[in-house]
């Protein structure tokens, strides 16, 4: 990351804001790696005496975690794959590992999200339509724009072209980002795409200028950005993938400056495994007022509906049922229909 996106991201600690310490400032302490202005290994700290927490930079890529211990244990893999092997040796060890392991969990959720990112602009349903869907209800503007749950990085490419001043992805999955950051520092976007079963396809193409890209791993419910530091936010598919989607949007709602926009998009695709039934925004409890539906629970919310949720967005404008298409392998794609809007920090 170059220093001019961590100055202009001003990052705080998220172990004092945990432990009520408030936005304690982190600054870059040891710098092991760089090229030029491009910190590629080093170490952020916590001036705090109560704090002094160290968060790396690794491969160019920021961890500000509050636990980092169990980051690490979920994690590590990511951080330490070699990435210098040729295909042939690739697919023997995916072969000997073989499927339902964590490297081909990992490999499965890269190629569909790369796939679906990175693929083609003019893709029916791919998440670049689903970008200018967004974009054209509410555009982006210049200063500091985040990409939250920025997976493999190409909303906050698409945040710098349009014309932020420091366009930052942050995501908790290292894995994920490690594709934005190599398509940032080599000019390259590389990812394995799944044809069928345990069988791979390498791909490449150009990525996107990278001037005033960065990329950070961390918790969306727990934002190592200064309150109201923000100009605008993208936020998509991230609410239906966490487990307390009301901490989220608070979350989103503090780092935004007074009046500027975000836009959430999700499919409201619940898992019990990633989000507990009690906190979905709908799709249980059909028996009640709004009769289970999402879209109409989140205006309620918006509206300051909900008993104590004011979250200070007010709902701008939205699209109901916007395509998105997933890749699967070569045979198989997941159909989803996004609910996207803009929303207005009040």
């Amino acid at each position: 990351m170059f220093r001019a996106q961590l100055d202009a991201l001003g990052l705080i600690c998220p172990v004092c804001r945990l432990q009520g310490r408030g936005e304690q400032p982190i600054r870059l302490g040891v710098t092991l790696r760089a090229e030029g202005d491009d910190i590629i290994e080093g170490a952020l700290v916590c001036d705090e005496p109560a704090c002094r927490r160290e968060h790396p930079i690794i491969d160019g890529i920021a961890v500000v975690v509050a636990n980092l211990g169990g980051w690490a244990q979920h994690q590590l893999d990511a951080v330490l794959r070699r990435e210098d092997l040729s295909p042939w040796m690739t697919s023997l060890l995916g072969d000997a590992a073989g499927p339902g392991t964590v490297l081909d969990n990992e490999r499965r959720n890269l190629s569909t999200y790369a796939t679906a990112h990175w693929a083609s602009d003019e893709a029916a349903g791919g998440f670049p339509a689903l970008l200018r869907a967004a974009f054209a209800l509410a555009p982006p503007r210049g200063g500091l724009c985040l990409d939250l749950g920025a997976s493999v990085g190409r909303g906050t490419f698409a945040l710098a072209a349009a014309g932020a001043t420091a366009a930052i992805g942050i995501d908790l999955s290292f894995a994920m980002l490690k594709v934005g950051e190599r398509a940032r520092r080599t000019g390259r976007v590389t990812y394995e795409q799944r044809q069928l079963g345990i069988v791979y396809e390498g791909r490449e193409h150009a990525a996107p200028d990278p001037a005033r890209v960065g990329f950070v791993c961390a918790d969306v419910l727990n934002l190592p950005v200064k309150t109201g530091a923000a100009s605008y936010a993208i936020d998509i598919n991230v609410v239906d993938c966490i487990a307390e989607p009301l901490v989220h949007l608070a979350e989103v709602a503090r780092v935004l400056a007074s009046g500027s926009a975000a836009i959430v998009a999700t499919p409201y695709d619940w898992q019990p495994n990633a989000t507990p039934l009690g906190n979905w925004l709908g799709g249980h409890s059909q028996r009640g007022a709004l009769a289970g539906s999402p879209e109409a629970t989140v205006r309620a919310l918006l509206a300051g509906g909900a008993a104590d949720a004011h979250l200070g967005l007010a709902l701008a404008a939205e699209r109901e049922r916007v395509p998105w298409r997933l890749y699967v392998n070569a045979r198989s794609t997941m159909e989803y229909a996004v609910h996207v809007m803009h929303l207005q920090r009040s």
